[in-house]
């Protein structure tokens, strides 16, 4: 069980650090069978069993569940053209901060914009967008 509990953990803590919610659902799927260790005896073939299906289980069920939150992020094609508000000032051309809605961007414009003015996005790259004062 304490092997469980470990692999769990490490693969949890190795989750915090690339953020791609793919460990995560291992290191789940090793503390519920660490919980069932703890409750039934098992022999190893069948925790390597339970691991394998739970993980399994766990990253289909996930990827949905991530696939659906990530869905609900704007369409890059439906900002073009909206407004947002420069969070710094450039004095030339170049990168700055803004907010759209009640999300944070990083953008650049090719004109002088001061802190707190209005900015329209004109496109997108690479998630940049390219903001022009108002």
């Amino acid at each position: 069980m304490n092997l469980w509990i470990f692999i769990g953990l490490v693969l949890l803590a190795l989750e915090i650090f690339t953020t791609t919610f793919f460990l995560l659902f291992f290191g789940i799927a090793a503390l519920v069978v660490a919980l069932l260790v703890f409750l039934f005896p098992l022999s190893t073939p069948v925790q390597i069993g339970i691991f394998s299906a739970l993980s399994l289980l766990f990253f289909l069920f996930g990827k949905k569940v991530v696939k659906k939150k990530s869905s609900k992020l704007p369409d890059q094609d439906d900002l073009i053209g909206k407004n947002g508000i420069a969070l710094e000032s450039i004095e030339t051309a170049g990168p700055l901060r803004v907010i759209v809605g009640d999300t944070h961007w990083q953008a650049f414009s090719k004109s002088p914009i001061k802190k707190g003015s209005y900015v329209k996005i004109v496109s997108i790259s690479n998630l940049t967008l390219e903001v022009e004062p108002l």
